[in-house]
């Protein structure tokens, strides 16, 4: 065997090495994590790293195979992706799904003239419930004609918020919310900016059990404005 494969057996073993090790302590800091009730930064990157690191494992075989000979197998990539292009298409955009916090099994959903309940997200698609049975949906439709999360019917409670505050900024904002002890583990939150200065609105998960009202009036006592919708 060419020393050349031979390279290429030994990126794919170390890759796989890796990959096997980052699963596996993702796995027992998750089981850990359960224990406490204090969510941190670190949970939103891992989760994002949990959804990234396949692909970015296939990305660094194939390069390395294309490093190989470059103009062959360059061009055998090429016609998978061409052949393939549906299908690598709905497998990128579901990536950015399973990062959204909200989107979730359970979550109510809406896209285009469908609106379904989520009980499925596989690779390329997502399985809803709708009136009329169930349906499968391309990932590639929730970004060509968008999607809104209606409700969210499992245990945990996910919830939308409006903030306004001159005193606190984006980034203070989730510190100072990293600082509650409330919000659910493994189920990061999320603060975004509004076309309004100072309002900002954030997705978030509540513990079982945990009023809502509890959320707003810790906000409130640290002096942002909270509503339910957009600030007139």
């Amino acid at each position: 065997m060419s020393h050349i494969w031979i390279d290429l057996l030994n990126i794919i073993i170390s890759v796989l090495g890796i990959y096997v090790g980052l699963r596996v302590l993702l796995f027992f800091y998750k089981r850990n994590r359960q224990k406490k009730r204090k969510t941190t930064k670190l949970d939103s990157w891992l989760r994002k790293a949990e959804v990234f690191s396949t692909s970015l494992a296939f990305v660094i075989i194939i390069a390395a195979f294309i490093n190989i000979n470059f103009e062959i197998h360059a061009l055998v990539i090429i016609l998978l992706v061409v052949l393939t292009y549906r299908q690598i298409r709905n497998y990128v955009e579901g990536l950015f799904l399973r990062v959204h916090p909200l989107f979730a099994i359970g979550a109510m959903v809406s896209c285009g003239k469908i609106e379904g309940k989520i009980i499925r997200i596989a690779h390329l698609g997502v399985m809803l419930s709708t009136v009329a049975g169930e349906r499968f949906v391309w990932n590639s439709s929730f970004d060509k004609s968008g999607f809104t999360i209606l409700s969210h019917q499992i245990q945990s409670q996910k919830k939308t918020l409006y903030l306004k505050s001159e005193k606190f900024n984006k980034t203070k904002l989730m510190s100072l919310l990293f600082e509650h002890p409330v919000l659910v583990i493994g189920e990061p939150f999320h603060i975004s900016t509004t076309n309004k200065e100072h309002v900002y609105l954030m997705e978030y998960t509540l513990e079982k059990g945990v009023l809502n009202s509890d959320m707003v009036q810790y906000l409130q006592d640290q002096g942002v404005e909270t509503n339910n919708t957009d600030f007139a």
